[in-house]
């Protein structure tokens, strides 16, 4: 066994989201188990929107989004567009 397939092993066993998988994921303090479950729920989320975008969602769970800074943005912009606005006068 390699000493990467040792480490991987090591940190699934000890309840650690292994390092490489950070790599591709958001940063977080979580158990990989707690992990696994949050991840989860992202793709079912995200999932939801790509089946119906035209629906929009009753709940959006902030913290299931990589950036959620940028949905809030998102948000704002939407909201100035349609009540004409200025962007930078609207706060959160």
């Amino acid at each position: 066994m390699s000493e990467q397939m040792e480490n991987l092993m090591n940190d699934i066993f000890m309840n650690k989201v292994p390092a490489s998988w950070m790599n591709f994921s958001f940063e977080t303090t979580r158990g990989l188990a707690s992990w696994l479950d949050n991840l989860k729920q992202r793709l079912e989320q995200l999932n939801a929107w790509k089946d119906e975008p035209s629906k929009l969602p009753t709940v959006t769970w902030l913290n299931r989004l990589k950036n959620p800074q940028s949905f809030l943005t998102a948000i704002q912009q939407i909201f100035a567009r349609k009540h004409q606005l200025e962007l930078n006068k609207l706060f959160i």
